[in-house]
């Protein structure tokens, strides 16, 4: 390898892990605060990974620091992120970045396949990050939590996700048994099977992937879509209609009108406070639903008529 690709790397190496060591030393000053004020949370995907999995800090790029919450501590939140001079931003959920730039914060408060998510409170476990103690999900629910994500929620698969599916298995084993109980809905099993058979296939026990694997005409139609959507060039938005598509039993018209109709606070976080009030946002934001849907419809239909990944390919 020639001398100039080693020192771009090099420098690469070092750009990240600076940003990084930045973004988790002004994390754990707000993690702190959050404890004091009682405030629970757990940290999720990178910022949870990279400490927990990697331990170099240029191993893995961030983007921004994802935590989930419960929905009654938003205001709490808010008020500790203004007092830090922290600046909200039109995402759709609670978000915030840093006056000097080091950290972006985005927050949930639910996780979509979980319409109870106590006993993943429960199963929690405690962490380290920057010196600050902080409450993560558990080596199982977070083997979940990856690969749905990234199946369903995003709709792509990628080589970074396969490397953290091979740490987290090398290192935190997880509850097999306890990971099929949890995936015995069919709206979390035909994504985490088709994910874990894309992804992992030989870190899997065979057992655990015959339990998953699809029973039904439903169950394989399923994970033939999956698998030629989710595997190759992303498809811009695909993340909307397979939420839709595996949105837990009896959900699927909720979550619909959730986005069609959604709540005040939910338009303060996407427009702003003084648009969420407007009927003429309601208005827009149907009609640019809409046209997204036709469009993403568009492009599954080439997609399904072009032609997919044909079988369960691993991400190189």
């Amino acid at each position: 390898m020639p001398f100039s690709t080693l020192d771009r790397l090099a420098d690469r190496y070092a750009d990240v892990s600076l940003s990084n060591q930045r973004m988790l030393r002004t994390f754990a000053a707000v993690a702190g605060q959050l404890r004091a004020q009682r405030i629970r949370f757990l940290i999720l995907k990178g910022g949870d990974l990279l400490t927990r999995l990697y331990g170099h800090f240029g191993s893995r790029p961030l983007a921004d620091i994802d935590l989930l919450l419960d929905g009654n501590s938003i205001p709490a939140l808010h008020t500790l992120m203004l007092e830090n001079a922290f600046l909200p931003q039109l995402d759709g959920n609670p978000a915030y970045r840093s006056s000097d730039g080091s950290l972006a914060l985005d927050v949930c408060t639910d996780i979509w396949y979980l319409p109870d998510a106590k006993e993943l409170w429960a199963r929690a476990t405690r962490r380290t990050v920057n010196g600050t103690d902080v409450c993560a999900m558990g080596s199982t629910d977070l083997l979940i939590y990856l690969i749905l994500y990234a199946v369903v929620h995003r709709g792509t698969v990628s080589g970074t996700l396969h490397s953290d599916l091979q740490l987290l298995l090398r290192k935190e084993p997880p509850d097999w048994e306890l990971l099929l109980d949890l995936a015995s809905a069919p709206h979390i099993r035909i994504p985490l099977y088709t994910g874990l058979n894309i992804l992992i296939p030989d870190l899997v026990p065979p057992s655990v992937l015959s339990t998953l694997a699809p029973t039904s005409c439903v169950d394989h139609a399923r994970c033939r879509l999956l698998t030629q959507l989710v595997v190759g060039r992303p498809i811009p938005d695909l993340g909307h209609f397979l939420l839709w598509l595996f949105a837990p039993q009896g959900h699927r018209w909720q979550y619909l009108l959730k986005r069609l109709f959604p709540s005040k606070e939910f338009l303060a976080w996407r427009y702003g406070t003084k648009a969420s009030a407007g009927t003429a946002v309601r208005l827009f934001r149907v009609a640019s639903l809409s046209s997204n849907a036709t469009r993403l419809l568009t492009r599954i239909t080439g997609r399904l008529v072009t032609g997919g990944a044909s079988s369960y390919d691993r991400v190189p």
